[in-house]
């Protein structure tokens, strides 16, 4: 079949070049052509101009030469033959990878006999060119639908089965792309069976009692997701080594600073699909490599830890976002925010009480994290219940004087005070006066209110003199 691809192609490239030469040689023909001379030697010149220009006229009325005509039509030629051309290649791939999927249908059934051959599918699947891979996978494309190709084989034969995790653990060099569709077709798979599982519990009945077993009825991942973590480490050392420009220490240090910026995901990437069978440990090293990825990888990401049995509560992972160092190479701090932000948009995952309880972890971290105040405001706007949640922290930290804290935490803390107004003057009047003299100078407006609050009868005896004297000095 690729023979035959191979022929068609080359005919259809003679004929092309053929319709461009004859295109060619009209236009020539026709500026080679003689003018008759009707004049005498004298004016035989004028004349022979003025018959170019009628003809010429004659035959292209509106202005545009001969050669840019014959253009026109070379450029119009070449382009019906490109298509052409193109046509006849889908054709030729289509009919190939049908006809390849046939031999690999076979052999993948061998294979679940012979699980022991399963290495060679990868040996096959590197050594196949580009356009035939597709023949090798259920979603063929190029028009081709097979079934019980690699992913049914892979499903089969499950994660644990010893041949396909040595393939996964090492592929043959060029067949990395097929170990990592085998970690995410058996992840899916899990997925799939452990969703099953938690409906049937909820819904009762005969299957109740199976789904309680869930650690004897399902799989076991583990030693798949050891298989996939020595990949990684394979495609993250390769990543590395390609980042050293050898014989050349002055590209070699350039190279290093530029890929500071330009991180390498491809390892990461191989375990997002097994986040959600991993140790929590694990995940929590991995919090910061997550981060760092694209933006929608990072939501697949946050889409396997966001499900039920994941190895991390929401609460847990919300801290775990805020506690990722904004200096990690390829982070910085507006890939944090945007993570964070991200779990804002999860309302049913990270609701009203998740988030109270992260928050409740973090206010008794030392340092705090560097977007706590921030998160604390954004908490108050999307779940206006936490109002006097946000008070109880207001109080925490100036209990621990959070004015002597990072500038961004302190800056945070009096903004979110000015919002909290009037619910935060009950904090704000138990502050030293120097601390409290800089809230009020950076927000005027809080003086009268926060005056006429310490002057009531309810609460004027427990106001400290240096409370009064920050008002009056403000």
């Amino acid at each position: 079949a690729m023979r035959r691809a191979a022929e068609k192609r080359a005919a259809a490239e003679r004929a092309r070049e053929a319709e461009a030469k004859r295109l060619k040689a009209e236009a020539e023909g026709f500026a080679a052509k003689p003018v008759a001379a009707t004049a005498t030697a004298d004016d035989s010149a004028p004349a022979s101009a003025d018959a170019t220009t009628e003809l010429t006229a004659f035959k292209n009325p509106e202005g545009k030469s001969d050669d840019a005509e014959n253009d026109d039509g070379v450029v119009k030629a070449s382009a019906e033959a490109q298509e052409t051309l193109r046509r006849v290649e889908a054709a030729a791939v289509a009919s190939a990878v049908a006809a390849v999927s046939r031999h690999i249908l076979l052999f993948c059934a061998l294979c679940n006999r012979e699980r022991a051959l399963l290495p060679k599918v990868f040996r096959a699947f590197a050594t196949l060119p580009e356009e035939l891979r597709p023949a090798l996978l259920d979603d063929a494309g190029a028009g081709v639908v097979t079934t019980g190709g690699f992913d049914g084989l892979v499903r089969l034969v499950g994660p644990e089965c010893g041949p396909l995790l040595d393939a996964v653990r090492n592929p043959p060099k060029g067949s990395e792309s097929l170990a990592a569709r085998a970690i995410r077709v058996l992840a899916d798979a899990d997925a799939a069976e452990a969703e099953y599982l938690r409906d049937a519990a909820d819904a009762g009945g005969v299957v109740a009692g199976d789904a309680a077993k869930d650690h004897v009825t399902r799989a076991s991942m583990g030693q798949l997701v050891s298989a996939a973590e020595t990949l990684a480490a394979r495609v993250r050392a390769e990543a590395d080594a390609r980042r050293t420009i050898p014989n050349d220490d002055s590209n070699a240090t350039t190279n290093e600073n530029a890929s500071n910026d330009e991180e390498s995901h491809e390892d990461v990437e191989l375990l997002l699909p097994l986040l959600s069978a991993m140790s929590a440990e694990k995940v929590r090293s991995l919090v910061p490599r997550l981060v760092a990825l694209p933006p929608e990888l990072f939501k697949q990401a946050l889409d396997r830890l966001c499900v039920s049995g994941s190895p991390l509560t929401p609460s847990e992972l919300f801290v775990a976002l805020h506690e990722v160092d904004p200096a990690t190479r390829g982070v910085g701090l507006k890939k944090i925010i945007a993570a964070c932000g991200e779990c804002f948009e999860r309302p049913d995952v990270f609701g009203a009480e998740t988030l109270a309880s992260a928050m409740s972890k973090m206010v008794e971290m030392h340092p705090l994290p560097l977007l706590f105040m921030r998160t604390v405001i954004q908490a108050e706007s999307a779940w206006p219940t936490l109002r006097e949640f946000t008070v109880n922290i207001l109080r925490s930290l100036a209990s621990k004087k959070v004015w002597k804290a990072d500038a961004k935490i302190w800056e945070g803390f009096v903004r979110c005070a000015k919002r909290a107004a009037p619910r935060s003057f009950p904090v704000l009047i138990q502050m030293p006066e120097a601390p409290l003299l800089e809230i009020l100078k950076k927000f005027p407006a809080l003086v009268e209110p926060l005056r006429a609050y310490a002057n009531a009868p309810a609460v004027a005896q427990s106001v400290p003199r240096a409370v009064r004297d920050a008002l009056a000095k403000a």
